[in-house]
């Protein structure tokens, strides 16, 4: 992550780099798969990270060779680690299917892109993270809508925090 030059001084003088390393790293003590933060250069308003090999979950859904069990399971795991997130009371604040990457290598789902996350345990904080991901999955991929299925039924299975139903 960089900021653009217009904006590189604010960013450096707000710390927003140690804050978006602050909720990565937090999100990986928690359990979820999100790249490694490597370094944070206040100066730079630059955050480096490790790369993740693979393509986001909007082009993967997309592929002509993306199987029924494919978007179970990717719906499996992120409703786990949008459930640890919760848990742990952090919300992410953009979820869409390209804020997802599936890796090359095991196909694993990595969380990615934590610009827009914030520290709450508010309920409707919650659900409105739900909820953009719901309608960015609608809007994204009409015909792959029990993805959203699957990310809500794993999501009310692993849910420590909050009621259900």
């Amino acid at each position: 992550f960089q900021a653009e030059d217009g904006i590189r001084d604010s960013v450096a003088s707000r710390g927003l780099g140690d804050v978006y390393k602050r909720q990565i790293v937090r999100a990986r003590k928690l359990g979820v798969r999100a790249p490694m933060v490597l370094h944070v250069d206040a100066n730079e308003a630059c955050v480096y990270m490790e790369r993740v090999a693979g393509v986001a979950l909007k082009e993967a859904l997309r592929r002509e060779t993306c199987t029924r069990e494919d978007i179970a399971r990717y719906g499996r795991e992120i409703g786990e680690a949008i459930s640890k997130l919760h848990d742990g009371g952090l919300v992410h604040g953009d979820l869409t299917t390209s804020n997802f990457m599936v890796r090359d290598d095991d196909g694993a789902v990595v969380v990615i892109d934590f610009g827009l996350s914030y520290p709450s345990a508010v309920p409707e904080d919650k659900g409105v993270d739900l909820y953009v991901l719901e309608r960015a999955i609608n809007a994204a991929h009409p015909s792959q809508t029990e993805l959203f299925d699957e990310i809500i039924a794993t999501y009310k299975k692993r849910q420590r925090c909050g009621a259900r139903r």
